[in-house]
């Protein structure tokens, strides 16, 4: 989505020291370049049934198998007041064109449609609004800002998109809340497209 990258680098380095729950482990990082990872769905805390919990979705787009772990995934508060931060510490491999889903349980205690579960580093919900910084060996992957976070479904990046970038997940005009019911909305919650390619927003 459309921001301000002097201010928000700003913003992230003013918090870089804000930590998480672990301390990042001695492990290896996938070698990535600007553009290879891109964040497409955010699913946060909803109002009313969910069983499908928090979770943040991306998409590969390196043109090859990648092994997630020691990825970083980092969300600032766009106010500042606050940022939490992820690591993958388990294997996670994802597809060329694939989608890997980083959800708020357990790890090794997943749903079918989370690849990891990362509450033991972010146990609180997601932020309204945020930057979410995708991290791997040090460098940036991706960045990208949302605003306002439904609480009914998902904010996706429209499936008009095809295949998703990081340059077009900079523009607001290309996000929308899926809110889609089907059969199991009134006892599950509303699901959004985890591991699966988005449908295109409404015009």
């Amino acid at each position: 989505m459309l921001y301000n990258s002097k201010a928000l680098f700003t913003l992230l380095a003013g918090l870089a020291i804000a930590g998480c729950a672990h301390d990042p482990l001695d492990i290896p990082c996938p070698d990535l370049q600007a553009g290879d990872l891109v964040l497409t769905e955010v699913h946060g805390p909803q109002t009313g049934e969910d069983r499908y919990g928090e979770w943040i979705e991306v998409f590969n787009a390196s043109g090859r198998t990648i092994d997630l772990s020691g990825l970083e995934v980092r969300l600032t508060k766009l106010d500042g007041s606050s940022a939490e931060k992820l690591l993958v510490r388990d294997r996670v491999l994802i597809e060329p064109e694939g989608y890997a889903v980083f959800g708020q349980q357990p790890g090794g205690n997943e749903p079918d449609y989370v690849d990891y579960g990362y509450i033991s580093d972010i146990d609180k919900k997601l932020f309204d609004s945020a930057a979410v910084e995708i991290r791997s060996c040090g460098e940036q992957v991706d960045l990208t800002v949302y605003r306002n976070l439904p609480t009914r479904g998902s904010l996706q990046l429209s499936g008009a998109i095809n295949p998703p970038s990081a340059d077009a997940n900079d523009v607001e005009l290309n996000w929308c809340v899926d809110d889609r019911e089907d059969d199991n909305t009134p006892t599950l919650g509303i699901r959004g497209t985890p591991q699966e390619e988005n449908p295109v927003c409404p015009e």
